[in-house]
């Protein structure tokens, strides 16, 4: 099931401009560090890095890396170069 779980992700990312329906529903989305677009390898990077964030101790891995990173980047962002955003919706 891990595959077809990053394949979610990684196909949302790539096809809808970084935006899962989740991260359409509350107005963030995934983008490369530089502000564009993610490409297929860094999502499917981040996406991967997943497991690491969750093993062995359920995410802790990522909330630590999000608390000290000026960007607040889990693992899988920072080895795939991306952010996540918040949206301006005016």
């Amino acid at each position: 099931t891990l595959g077809w779980t990053v394949g979610y992700y990684v196909y949302h990312e790539v096809f809808n401009h970084g935006r899962t329906p989740g991260k359409k529903a509350f107005g963030i989305r995934v983008v490369m560090a530089n502000g564009q677009d993610i490409r297929f390898f860094n999502s499917l990077l981040r996406n991967v890095m997943k497991l690491a964030d969750f093993l062995p101790t359920l995410f802790c891995a990522a909330v630590v890396s999000m608390l000290l990173t000026e960007n607040h980047q889990r693992l899988g962002d920072l080895l795939a170069n991306t952010v996540v955003i918040r949206e301006n919706h005016d």
